[in-house]
């Protein structure tokens, strides 16, 4: 769904609009919003597993904006968090990440993928070619590169991320998990990345409107 940068960046500005102290630890809150794309570290990774992580066990993306399966979600949604409210100071910081990051990518379905959807069907492209994974993701890994050159914090948060110190998100992402995925962020996206290209079917605008959307969303659901 959105991308790494695109996750730490609305974060970051739930973080600004919230009053101070309800985050004790932006480095946690920062990882945590990483966390659930962590699975992609894991040896042997399969799609299922990042459906695992992301609460949408056999719900496809494609079918996610249905309102039965967001109904779904949302149930799973209410059990993650009810069975870890409990958990305190900086780790609570990471976990209330992990939900922002699930509710962002529900936001991201029914906006700006929405968006290439609409356009890829122009080009006798649908949800089920392989031809639309082609196309997606590296709309996703420019608008990624474009927001690290250029979002204000960026640094603060690159430094914030360095700090962090090892947790899980109990059965669901191993330490180790989170650790790798952090280093790749940071090769990728925070030290020097490389000149994005051009991003032809969601625009950076797609994704400025998309993350002003997920922060008031988060904010209203979980602050």
């Amino acid at each position: 769904m959105g991308g790494t940068i695109t996750h730490l960046v609305i974060a970051d500005k739930i973080m600004s609009k919230l009053p101070a102290g309800i985050i004790s630890d932006a480095g946690m809150f920062y990882a945590g919003s990483l966390a659930p794309d962590a699975i992609h570290a894991r040896h042997g990774y399969t799609r299922a597993m990042k459906k695992h992580t992301h609460l949408r066990d056999d719900i496809w993306d494609r079918d996610f904006i249905k309102p039965e399966n967001r109904k779904i979600f949302h149930e799973r949604l209410k059990i993650f968090i009810d069975s870890n409210h409990f958990r305190k100071s900086d780790l609570l910081d990471a976990y209330m990440g992990y939900v922002a990051h699930l509710l962002s990518d529900e936001i991201f379905v029914s906006t700006a993928r929405q968006k290439l959807v609409k356009k890829l069907s122009k080009e006798g492209i649908g949800q089920r070619d392989r031809e639309f994974l082609i196309k997606f993701a590296p709309e996703v890994h420019n608008n990624d590169l474009i927001l690290s050159r250029a979002y204000p914090s960026i640094e603060r948060i690159k430094e914030s991320l360095e700090a962090v110190k090892e947790f899980e998100i109990k059965n669901y992402i191993t330490p180790d998990e989170l650790k790798n995925s952090r280093q790749w962020v940071m090769n990728n996206f925070l030290e020097n990345p490389r000149k994005p290209d051009k991003p032809i079917y969601i625009t950076p605008q797609d994704i400025e409107d998309y993350i002003n959307q997920s922060v008031e969303y988060v904010i209203s659901y979980i602050f």
